[in-house]
């Protein structure tokens, strides 16, 4: 009896070593989305090849609204155009409700869900890099401001000068050809212009 009792223990405790993801050993990895270093209270860690961090954290980072259901232990990520739902300890994933399969499946670690970065910054859009001489993921999205190319300045034409009308010498120029030019001169003797018209003086 004692050794069917000491047979279903280390069962049980096999059950549970194979159903925990394998977590490389301890050491700090960066995320660094759109040049920001995102900030974690539960660290990321690498389990079966897969860097692995706290969903609300990276999911709010990438614009999405996290919601966790706590009975079935769904978590959901939803933006405008983006609906993400996904089950603790099983590999599916819904996008925009379409099932997909991922590598390590979200897990529960000191309180704080855990999921892959990777497959679901991907699932957002966004560009993920590995640099593993620093342990640093590097996350770009599309959302990323980026500066306007420069347009050439075109150049304005050239404004013309306003033309300085020319100043006649009222001595030499007859102003009658100007302002009167169907004055007859038989009308100076009419109108007492016959010795010329007296500029100085005139009113």
């Amino acid at each position: 009896m004692r050794r069917k009792c000491n047979l279903l223990i280390c069962l049980l405790l096999a059950v549970a070593v194979f159903a925990i993801p394998n977590v490389s050993a301890s050491q700090d990895i960066t995320v660094i989305l759109d040049g920001q270093v995102l900030e974690f209270d539960v660290p990321p860690a690498i389990m079966d090849g897969r860097t692995m961090v706290p969903m609300r954290v990276i999911f709010e980072a990438l614009g999405a609204t996290v919601q966790w259901e706590g009975v079935t232990q769904t978590i959901f990520a939803t933006t405008e155009d983006l609906e993400i739902s996904a089950m603790i300890g099983f590999h599916s994933i819904r996008i925009n409700g379409q099932s997909q399969a991922m590598d390590v499946a979200p897990v529960i670690v000191n309180g704080r869900t855990l999921v892959p970065i990777r497959f679901v910054s991907e699932a957002f859009g966004a560009d993920v890099a590995w640099h593993g001489n620093t342990r640093t993921v590097v996350i770009t999205t599309n959302q990323q401001s980026v500066q306007p190319t420069p347009q050439p300045i075109q150049p304005q034409p050239t404004q013309q000068p306003t033309p300085i009308p020319e100043i006649y010498d009222v001595d030499t120029y007859n102003l009658n050809d100007i302002y009167f030019p169907d004055w007859d001169d038989s009308w100076d003797s009419d109108y007492g212009f016959e010795d010329g018209f007296d500029f100085e003086n005139f009113e």
